[in-house]
């Protein structure tokens, strides 16, 4: 279940966010997923102090970009924009993905073998797996979370959660310089 919470300033949005999406660019990098002389992202909705959504691709790559999620509590991963057009397609998709990643790491724990602290690692992360594949499944059922707000956003009464929106792709550097937050009710104007 979604729980109520007080709105979310911009500013105390972008300092929650920005660190998140400057840390996933650089884990993407790290890893090889995306690659280019410069890296571009920009979030796509949130769900402030908790989860955020981006999409992150090369300079020049834009029709080749991943969606990634992350939080500071939250696990950090990453698909291809092929795998859903939406921000709630996505959350759809990693909570699917999220289940049956808890599944298997249920067969590992249980494989002949497998040392008691390796089990109750395995298991512990399962759990943490499962709580966050429900949460996001609870979110991608909710609509009206999801809608797109005109550009530029603005923040609603509501306040808790967070959709952004752009008519361009925006940099990395401009995608986190001056979002407002916006969600459930009507938007008002900021």
């Amino acid at each position: 279940m979604v729980e109520q919470k007080a709105p979310v300033a911009a500013d105390e949005l972008k300092a929650w966010y920005k660190p998140l999406l400057d840390a996933t660019v650089s884990r993407l990098i790290k890893a090889g997923v995306v690659k280019g002389a410069a890296v571009e992202a920009a979030p796509m909705w949130a769900e402030p102090n908790r989860v955020l959504i981006a999409k992150v691709w090369g300079t020049g790559q834009r029709g080749q970009f991943f969606w990634a999620i992350t939080g500071e509590d939250y696990i950090s991963d990453h698909v291809p924009g092929s795998m859903a057009r939406t921000p709630q397609e996505v959350a759809r998709h990693f909570s699917l993905k999220w289940q049956m990643d808890a599944e298997r790491l249920l067969a590992m724990a249980n494989k002949q073998g497998v040392t008691e602290k390796t089990a109750r690692h395995l298991q512990v992360h399962r759990e943490k797996l499962i709580r966050q594949a429900e949460h996001l499944y609870d979110l991608s059922r909710l609509d009206e979370i999801w809608k797109q707000p005109a550009w530029p956003p603005a923040i609603s009464k509501a306040g808790q959660l967070t959709a952004f929106e752009s008519h361009r792709e925006l940099p990395l550097q401009l995608a986190t310089a001056s979002h407002s937050s916006s969600a459930l009710a009507a938007a008002e104007p900021s």
